[in-house]
Formats: C-alpha cells, sequence, structure tokens
C-alpha cells in the first residue's frame, strides 16, 4: 500500500474515510488467491508461536488514511503486511452499484456472448433438446470472451437476424474433427459425420478429420420458440461473422439481457442461472453438476494434458476418458471422477483388471497372468504412481472415488 500523503493526493483524498480490513494467517496456510468481494489478496504472516497455528483475526474498522498509514507503521516488525484501503461509496456511487447488480452486475451475466451460428443447427439441436451442444468454429484461433458459467446467445445470420437461444459455457478447446464427433455426436447440431465433415469443407475446402477444430462447451442449452424470438441488438454490425462480447450494464446488453431473462420461463427452470441478486458462485456449482459426457471426456482429455494417467501415451486417438466410478452407477460427469487412459487400459480398468489406489498407485491384478497367461506389459505398472496428474490439485483423482473402485470393481 502506498503512503497517503504521496505527491498528487490533495488533502482531502488522503484523509477520506475508509474501510480497513486486516487478516492474519499462518506463513504455511498463505495462499494468494482472488476474492471479488475485496478485490485483492490479504496477506500478514505471524512469526510462527505469535499466534495458534490455526488463528485468524479479522478487524473492519473506519479511520483516515494517514491514521491508517500511522497504525501500519507502528505494528510488530515480526509481521509482514499487506493491507487493503478501499473508498467509502458514495450515494451517487451506491445508486450506481445499485443500477449495476439490477442488470446483472457481479452475476454470471456480467459478460456475455453472441455467437453467430445458423438456422439448420438451431433448428436441429431444437427439436434434440441436448443437455450439452458443441458450439463449434472451423478454425482452431481460441476463445477467450467468456468465464466459466457465462451466458452463451446464439443469434441466427441473416436473414433471419435473432437470438434464438443459448446456454452456459463451460470450457473451450481444440479437438481433431472426429473425436469432436466421438465425444459430442449429434449434439455437434449435425446428423452424421460425414455431414458435418461436409459442411466444414465449404468453410475450410482442405480439412481432414484428424485436423483441430475449436469447441465452445455449452451446457444447460436452451431454445426460444419461434414467437420468443428476440431482435439483434441495435449495435449490431453487418460485418460481424464469429460473434460479439457485451456487459450487462451496457445500453444494449441490459436490454437484451433482461428480454433472455423474460423467457427463460418458458424454456424450463434455469434454477437462478442468470439471478443477478443471487450467490455469485451458484452458477458455477450448477453447471458442474450438470456437465454432460462429452464436456467430461473434453476437460478429462485437457485436465491431463491429452497423456494417458498410466503409461503416458500421448497418441490422442488412442486415449479414452473413463470415469472412476460409472455414471450408470451415479457417478458423476466431474474432473476428479475420471482418468484418461489409453484405450486397452481402460477396458481393464473397467472390467477390474487394474485400479488405482486412493493414494494414486496403480495396482494390476494378478487375475490377467492366471487366466490369460499374459501381462508382462501390464505388470510393469504395478505398484508405481501415476505417470501423468492434473496440474490443478481439484481435478486430480478424488480418493473417495478411487476406493469404491477399489472395493466395489477390483479384482485382486
Amino acid at each position: 500500500m502506498g503512503r497517503p500523503d504521496r505527491p498528487g493526493r490533495t488533502p482531502e483524498q488522503a484523509n477520506q474515510t475508509r474501510p480497513l480490513i486486516l487478516e492474519l494467517k499462518p506463513l504455511e496456510q498463505q495462499i494468494a488467491r482472488q476474492d471479488i468481494a475485496m478485490q485483492h489478496c490479504l496477506a500478514l504472516q505471524p512469526v510462527e508461536g505469535h499466534l495458534p497455528n490455526s488463528s485468524i483475526l479479522c478487524l473492519t474498522t473506519h479511520m483516515p488514511s494517514i491514521l491508517c498509514w500511522n497504525l501500519f507503521s507502528k505494528l510488530p516488525a515480526l509481521m509482514r503486511i499487506s493491507a487493503l484501503t478501499a473508498p467509502v461509496e458514495s450515494a451517487r456511487r451506491k445508486r450506481h452499484n445499485r443500477r449495476r447488480r439490477s442488470l446483472g452486475v457481479g452475476s454470471v451475466a456480467k459478460r456475455f456472448y453472441i455467437g453467430v451460428t445458423d438456422s439448420r443447427w438451431y433448428h436441429y439441436l431444437a427439436a434434440q433438446q441436448p443437455d450439452e451442444v458443441n458450439f463449434w468454429m472451423p478454425g482452431a484461433s481460441g476463445f477467450r470472451a467468456l468465464p466459466e458459467a457465462g451466458l452463451f446467445l446464439f443469434k441466427l445470420k441473416h436473414p433471419h437476424n435473432a437470438i434464438v437461444g443459448g446456454g452456459f459455457f463451460v470450457r473451450y478447446t481444440r479437438l481433431p474433427l472426429m473425436l469432436a464427433w466421438e465425444a459430442f455426436g449429434q449434439k455437434n447440431g449435425v446428423e452424421s459425420l460425414p455431414q458435418l465433415l461436409k459442411i466444414l469443407r465449404s468453410l475450410r475446402p482442405e480439412i481432414h478429420p484428424a485436423d483441430e477444430i475449436g469447441c465452445c462447451i455449452l451446457a444447460q442449452p436452451f431454445f426460444f420458440p419461434r414467437e420468443s424470438w428476440i431482435p439483434t441488438p441495435a449495435d449490431w454490425s453487418k460485418n460481424i461473422v464469429r460473434g460479439k462480447g457485451y456487459d450487462s450494464d451496457s445500453l444494449e446488453g441490459a436490454k437484451l439481457l433482461d428480454a433472455v431473462r423474460e423467457r427463460m420461463p418458458v424454456v424450463g427452470d434455469t434454477d437462478g442461472l442468470l439471478d443477478p441478486t443471487g450467490d455469485p458462485e451458484r452458477p458455477l456449482r450448477i453447471i458442474r453438476g450438470r456437465l454432460g459426457q462429452g464436456a467430461f471426456r473434453s476437460l478429462v482429455t485437457d485436465a491431463y494434458t491429452r497423456r494417458c494417467a498410466i503409461s503416458g501415451e500421448r497418441t490422442l486417438p488412442a486415449l479414452e476418458a473413463a470415469h472412476i466410478k460409472p455414471y450408470a452407477d451415479s457417478g458423476p460427469n466431474r474432473t476428479e471422477n475420471g482418468l484418461l487412459l489409453r484405450s486397452d487400459l481402460h477396458r481393464l480398468f473397467d472390467a477390474g483388471y487394474v485400479t488405482v489406489t486412493p493414494e494414486r498407485r496403480i495396482e494390476v491384478s494378478g487375475r490377467i497372468k492366471e487366466e490369460f497367461e499374459n501381462g508382462r506389459d501390464y505388470y510393469r505398472f504395478h505398484g508405481e504412481k501415476l505417470m501423468v496428474e492434473p496440474g490443478n490439485p481439484a481435478e486430480r483423482p478424488d480418493a473417495v472415488y478411487l476406493s469404491w473402485h477399489n472395493e466395489r470393481v477390483f479384482r485382486p
């Protein structure tokens, strides 16, 4: 935090009343995190022994910034200090923030996106009513317009020029065309792989089934009936080919978002996914709890950096996303319930000849040798730790699901 009396600050600014928020944490527990409410990572690290290991002390008060600085300067040098000061909201600012919240700011819909598609894609999926869709893109240039659970709307091309539905963003990834079909099938918006290839070749004449396409994976898709279509925003340019992002606190963005909210009951219960006053984390929990099989495969594939967890194999067409606890047995489509495995290891895992312990060590059943008089290629993995694990600890195999597989599926 800079000194409040630094050059360029007026006396009034220097003495403006501010809330002071302090947080004390043990050094070993301190982690850098983003907190929407506080906007900064707070960290005061007490010297070991000065506070109990589990102590967290938060002090909130109001005082002029100069007094805050004086207070900091007198704190013991035994502590490293990082603090947050934020201006007290003026009445005008409060009114502005209330208006922003009423428009969806602070919710999943703060930033949303309108993607351009054609009527064939829309009508095919509207008739199917799938649990997820792949909004594919002929190129693989990337997509960074939305956060997870962000609202993604569908706009039809000319002559319709209308918003006709949408979904909630899960992940953007690049997949070879044939794997995108294996993962999503008709949720790509067409009847068959040859039909998808034909459409893509009208856009990329030289595309091969092994070539990558961009995949915007969307959960909880919804499709408006014809009488509920929404006109394109007034500021939409005819030159837009791919899509455009909007903020819900802009005039056109607010109008469009209100129109979408009004129509949501027509297409079913959204569980408050667009509720601007609700828990901002709720949409994430909802979307993560309702992932489809295609999203599961894509997320597991990316989490393991496209390598087999047991063998390290990198040949993507030979890799499959395996459920640790099968979906048929109420296993969720969550990354922590998945392993990316070479296809033969996947079959052995599902049949109980291979498992992974809660400590993430590989066990190979003796039954392979007994029943097939073979298995040398597999026994070399026995007792080893997984060769590849997700970098994000939250995506690593959950010990609860691994225990379930050890006890219910594995045949020692």
